[in-house]
């Protein structure tokens, strides 16, 4: 095996530690593969370089509304364990303006169509409020 693949392995072997270190290692511990610690050539980890590139940030929207209930966002999660009255997911709505958030369990997913008239309810006892949008 030549000296960039056993660099690979142990470099895998070692949880993705330093190259420095994997060569401390490979001279102190016998780890099954026939190496010469000083004839190990540096190895360039792909997953290693992935995981120190900055990831690209995403513009924000420079106006945030202004008006209560204008645009709320909405999602719908699933739940690994679910509570006794059993529900399987729930969803999640924020008012874009205040930040207000609400949470309704949810054990279909159809359940959302009376949450989301029971909001535009709520929104039309407040004059002038009205929910516009629905991200």
């Amino acid at each position: 095996m030549d000296s960039n693949k056993s660099m690979g392995l142990l470099h895998q072997r070692f949880g993705h530690m330093g190259m420095s270190t994997v060569k401390l290692l490979a001279n102190k511990l016998d780890v099954g593969v026939e190496i010469n610690a000083k004839y190990l050539s540096p190895y360039d980890c792909v997953a290693c370089a992935a995981g120190k590139a900055k990831c690209m940030s995403y513009a924000r929207d420079p106006v945030r509304k202004f008006k209560c209930l204008e645009t709320l966002m909405m999602d719908i999660c699933s739940m690994n364990e679910h509570p006794i009255d059993g529900a399987t997911m729930f969803m999640f709505i924020m008012d874009e303006c205040t930040r207000y958030k609400w949470t309704y369990m949810l054990k279909k997913k159809s359940d959302a169509v009376n949450h989301k008239v029971l909001l535009n309810r709520l929104a039309r006892q407040f004059p002038g409020k009205t929910v516009l949008h629905l991200r």
